[in-house]
């Protein structure tokens, strides 16, 4: 699903119990929510392309589906790094 802040905001506090927007949530149906708008206003703060964030936000979502966590900061480097290794590969 592509929504906008307000959007995902909804989702993460129904589902995640969090009342916040944020830029991905992957859910255990499989599901994935994604918001365009945070992409957006995160390439211009990042330097890079809408397609891109989207890419990113996009694996980042299946690394969860697959088992990865980013709660700390050993697993956020990991799980940066897949990101990364994925992308290179795209």
């Amino acid at each position: 699903l592509f929504t906008d802040d307000a959007g995902i905001r909804r989702l993460n506090k129904k589902y995640m119990k969090r009342d916040k927007s944020t830029d991905v949530l992957a859910f255990e149906t499989g599901d994935i929510a994604i918001s365009a708008e945070r992409a957006a206003k995160n390439s211009k703060r990042f330097g890079s392309t809408l397609a891109d964030e989207l890419k990113l936000y996009m694996i980042h979502g299946i690394l969860h589906l697959s088992g990865y966590d980013d709660v700390s900061s050993p697993k956020r480097k990991e799980m940066r790094g897949m990101e990364e290794e994925i992308l290179a590969r795209l």
